[in-house]
């Protein structure tokens, strides 16, 4: 808690007694922007130095051209269907509706291999260590299993893109299961996945 002593000074009260609790009045003011932003007598004061939610709630519907971010337990939300966190996520919201801001758990980019081996993702968010792939075969299902962080997403039920780079890529499908990720795909022969890129992104609110 920052300390503030409202209506002061105080028209009738002699200075010299409002003295110390103006002082600390404008010292707090300095503690209180300090917070969340660059304070004074400092390079680039007055920036944001991060945002700090201090609780979980959902505002009213804004007047455009009003708008406002918050954190809310995406459980509570009517917009939300199905499993959903407790957690504080978060969200915008402008006159025209509520939208997810922290639905993207994770993402990931690798290239697929001539045959069974590590890959190591080159672009990825919450991806953790590298990317297995197996098959065998001349037309083939060939599976890459895919180890999220730790709370990367809080259910199973999560919705995963997948997008290959190469059309004879077909069927793909995935499961998801403790925070593995696992991508299946039918490919012409395990050769073809050399050098293919492939993109997924895991969303849940």
């Amino acid at each position: 808690m920052v300390a503030y002593n409202r209506d002061i000074p105080d028209a009738p009260n002699n200075p010299s007694n409002d003295q110390p609790k103006m002082k600390e009045n404008f010292n707090n003011i300095d503690t209180l922007l300090a917070v969340d932003h660059v304070s004074f007598n400092a390079t680039n004061g007055g920036f944001h130095k991060q945002i700090d939610f201090a609780l979980k709630a959902t505002p009213a519907a804004p007047l455009d051209p009003v708008s406002v971010a918050f954190t809310q337990s995406s459980a509570s939300l009517t917009q939300v269907q199905g499993s959903a966190t407790t957690n504080a996520q978060e969200f915008y919201r402008n006159a025209l509706g509520i939208y997810p801001l922290s639905a993207i758990r994770a993402f990931g980019s690798f290239v697929g291999l001539a045959g069974a081996g590590n890959i190591v993702p080159s672009n990825s968010f919450n991806v953790n260590g590298t990317i297995t792939q197996v098959g065998g075969g001349s037309l083939t299902s060939v599976t890459w299993t895919v180890n999220l962080n730790a709370n990367t997403t809080t259910t199973d039920n999560a919705t995963v893109l997948i997008f290959p780079s190469a059309l004879t890529f077909r069927s793909p499908s995935y499961s998801l299961v403790s925070n593995v990720l696992t991508i299946n795909m039918t490919v012409p022969s395990l050769t073809s996945a050399l050098g293919k890129i492939i993109n997924f992104v895991v969303l849940q609110t």
